[in-house]
């Protein structure tokens, strides 16, 4: 059975989460955008993993278009946080699912 980590409240624009900790992965987030309020030049959206101390990140999730979802497993353990870039119109939310 797996343990909800983390749930985002609707969210808009850019933002980081929380800080949350995996004590073993890996781990899985799902997410789901709407960018319609969005320029179309505008109408994208990443997700990357910022773990504490670790290297600089690189987008797990990088989307285009209106609206999207889906999910990623991500093998890093440890304190982390997700770290959203979309533009200021776009909506968002973030579920981190553990072991």
């Amino acid at each position: 059975m797996k343990t909800v980590v983390l749930q985002t409240p609707q969210t808009t624009g850019p933002a980081s989460t929380p800080q949350f900790t995996i004590p073993k992965g890996p781990y899985e987030f799902g997410y789901a955008y709407d960018c319609q309020a969005a320029p179309a030049a505008d109408q994208s959206f990443a997700v990357s993993v910022v773990t504490a101390g670790g290297p600089a990140p690189s987008p797990a999730v990088f989307s285009r278009g209106l609206k999207g979802s889906g999910t990623r497993v991500v093998a890093t353990e440890g304190a982390q946080t997700l770290d959203v870039e979309t533009a200021a119109a776009c909506q968002w939310v973030l579920k981190v699912v553990a072991p």
